[in-house]
């Protein structure tokens, strides 16, 4: 039975921001264990991870609104929401909910308190 054996090249790691790498010119080798078989592809790296700090989302913190949108998307079970320096806990039990950049809070902060949210996304490098 053949074996082949897959090499992974990158020529270049770049650092884009605090904690954003990309990898440039990842490639993938597959030699074939019969004979020299040497076949090459680039990979194409659809996305980074990225990381949002303290953002303020966007919605009127009135007392009435309870509806809040981020900038991204966040990575699933990767945010962390804070009413007045707080963490929140997440759930339809518990302090709010998230679907894609949405926040939905089960109260309505009153005016005035700030409401800030940090997490991670993925970032296309198309």
């Amino acid at each position: 039975m053949a074996k082949n054996l897959t090499l992974i090249i990158v020529d270049r790691i770049e650092r884009l921001e605090a904690e954003q790498l990309r990898l440039a010119n990842l490639r993938v080798i597959e030699l074939a264990a019969e004979g020299i078989t040497v076949t090459a592809e680039e990979i194409q790296q659809p996305s980074i991870t990225s990381r949002a700090v303290n953002e303020i989302p966007t919605g009127l913190v009135n007392g009435i609104n309870k509806v809040f949108t981020l900038k991204n998307a966040p990575i699933a079970e990767c945010e962390e929401v804070f009413l007045e320096g707080a963490l929140l806990e997440v759930g339809a039990t518990k302090d709010y909910t998230i679907s894609n950049s949405t926040i939905v809070l089960n109260y309505e902060p009153l005016t005035g308190e700030v409401l800030r949210v940090s997490y991670q996304f993925s970032v296309s490098l198309d």
